[in-house]
């Protein structure tokens, strides 16, 4: 067998948007100018769009790398920073304004491997075993149905 007949060296399939995304996204901006695509210039318009995020992925990882950030993921930082390198922004402004509006709920849902991290911690630090653990855990869980049960109980009937 030849090594390139062999699944590991065969190059992976690039990751794409999806063309019917890109249609309903053009197809929703022309609607509102009372327009629309021929099939072609949809077609190029998804190449543009593809092309467009493969670009500002690149320029996000240099920014990344060049801030030496410890941090695998990609933060909205290092995008605002190479948009702003692309000599585009005014788009890195409206991603700012609309990271800004998102950032309590993103604050709120915070990194969910630290989450996990900290309740791992939490659960050690307690210093109950797991049987303890369980216990506490099922004697909540009995007085939440109770509650739950007084609750419907005392509901009057519709």
């Amino acid at each position: 067998i030849a090594m390139e007949d062999e699944p590991e060296s065969r190059p992976k399939a690039e990751a794409r948007i999806p063309f019917n995304v890109t249609q309903a996204l053009v197809k929703g901006a022309l609607e509102r100018e009372g327009m629309a695509a021929s099939p072609a210039a949809a077609k190029l318009l998804h190449e543009c769009l593809h092309e467009f995020v493969r670009f500002v992925a690149a320029q996000t990882a240099e920014v990344a790398e060049k801030q030496q950030s410890k941090a695998v993921l990609i933060q909205v930082k290092h995008v605002v920073a190479a948009l702003r390198d692309l000599e585009l922004a005014q788009y890195a402004d409206q991603l700012e304004q609309e990271a800004a509006g998102l950032g309590v709920a993103a604050a709120a849902a915070g990194d969910k491997k630290a989450e996990a991290r900290k309740r791992k911690k939490a659960k050690h630090a307690s210093g109950l075993s797991d049987e303890e653990l369980a216990r506490t855990q099922e004697r909540l869980f009995a007085e939440a149905r109770r509650e739950a049960q007084a609750a419907e109980a005392a509901e009057p009937p519709a």
